[in-house]
């Protein structure tokens, strides 16, 4: 008998054994599943991580030849423009707020209410912010192409001008100057900025940068100043053969207006009658006899300048003799010109009708390559570079990968 219980006891022992393995062997895959679990889910936190604050910020807004521009180079660049508009949308109220509380400026109003709808659209605000960054790879493409280069000591320059700091000029102290016969003084030039001052303002300048403009840094200041040289450069070339100098006269005249009488009203809600077609034939001969008239008189020794005063029409030159100054083709209405144009030095028009009136014209000197104004030129030479960037742009290979999810959501409130 107690043979019989000690091999029961024995059996029920493997028995528990088999048991307990497969309960330990349970638990483990259970404890397998939960780490594998966690790993997940760790995985898939630690992903969400690096795509937010490593992959995505330098996945590429857009690509340009190959070239990616970086989304949070993008971002920085599109908080840089904001900081920017919401600077001039300030300056342009205080100037409101000195000027015109009242707001009945309507050249004032005008700005500040651009501005403000600039600052508050933000989307539309990062589209061009975007073309513009697409346009600045072109150019650095193109101008390395071309060997265009700028030095690091362009681009200081550059910034001392941007912040009025003139290296030369904060070397010399000014003195007050004795006057030879009173032997007073006269006030000082106004003393220039000092390099501590510059330094002190361009430091503050960055640090407010890095502050409000999501870390705007100051390479990438430099950099935007180095873009804007490389594009002057690079304009030089692509506008070359935009002309300086023009085939241009120096001209006077006489404007004699052609007074047509204004028909009298018939009343409310009626149309005003035509004017009488013999009156107004008639006022236009009277203004004709009398340029006739104005030009015996110059023909007969009568001084041009006296007489432009006494009767011409034109309030833009007759208290100057009607002098008009040089001027090229193209800033005449046609009638004008031409006859300007077919004049020679000290010859004067017979009577030239345009819709301002009855002209007699003289042309004081002439010149087939008279040097340009220089605002025409710039104006020219910009026109001429847009257009060059534009064929470029199409040319190019550009992927955008613009949404508004890469607008930051500080920059939208």
């Amino acid at each position: 008998m107690a043979q019989k219980r000690r091999e029961k006891v024995k059996r029920e022992t493997r028995r528990q054994a088999k048991l307990r393995r497969k309960e330990q062997q349970r638990q483990r895959w259970v404890f397998i599943g939960l780490g594998i679990l966690v790993a997940l889910v760790v995985g898939i936190l630690g992903y969400g991580i690096l795509h937010q604050y490593v992959l995505a910020p330098r996945a590429p807004v857009a690509e340009v030849n190959g070239t990616p521009i970086p989304t949070d180079a993008f971002q920085r660049r599109l908080a840089y423009q904001k900081f920017l508009l919401e600077s001039q949308l300030r300056q342009w109220q205080d100037l409101q707020a000195q000027l015109d509380p009242k707001g009945e400026n309507p050249y004032i109003t005008q700005q500040v209410q651009q501005l403000a709808a600039q600052v508050k659209d933000v989307e539309g605000l990062s589209l061009q912010v975007l073309d513009q960054m697409i346009d600045e790879v072109i150019i650095r493409q193109e101008a390395e192409k071309r060997g265009i280069t700028v030095s690091p000591e362009e681009v200081q320059e550059r910034i001392y001008q941007f912040f009025g700091y003139d290296p030369e000029a904060a070397k010399a102290t000014p003195e007050p100057v004795s006057e030879p016969v009173t032997g007073t003084k006269t006030p000082p030039t106004p003393t220039p900025m000092t390099e501590e001052g510059f330094r002190k303002l361009y430091s503050d300048y960055i640090q407010r940068l890095q502050k409000e403009a999501l870390g705007f840094s100051e390479a990438e200041f430099r950099q935007l100043v180095e873009t804007q040289i490389l594009r002057e450069k690079l304009m030089e070339q692509v506008c070359s053969d935009v002309p300086t100098t023009e085939e241009a006269v120096h001209a006077r005249h006489i404007l004699i207006p052609i007074e047509t009488p204004t028909p009298e009203p018939v009343g409310e809600g009626t149309p005003t009658p035509t004017p009488d077609a013999a009156k107004v034939k008639a006022a236009e001969e009277a203004a004709y006899q009398k340029a006739l008239e104005i030009k015996k008189e110059l023909e007969e020794g009568a001084d041009f300048a006296e007489l432009a005063k006494k009767y011409s029409a034109d309030p833009g030159s007759k208290d100057n003799g009607g002098d008009l100054g040089w001027f090229g083709r193209g800033k005449m209405v046609k009638p004008f010109e031409d006859a300007a144009f077919s004049l020679e030095p000290g010859q004067i028009s017979d009577p030239v009708k345009t819709r301002f009136g009855y002209h007699i014209i003289q042309v004081l000197e002439k010149d087939p390559n008279h040097p340009r104004d220089k605002a025409e030129i710039e104006s020219d030479r910009e026109n001429c570079f847009r257009e060059w960037l534009a064929q470029k742009r199409a040319e190019a290979k550009i992927t955008r990968h613009w949404s508004v999810d890469k607008i930051p959501p500080q920059l939208r409130r």
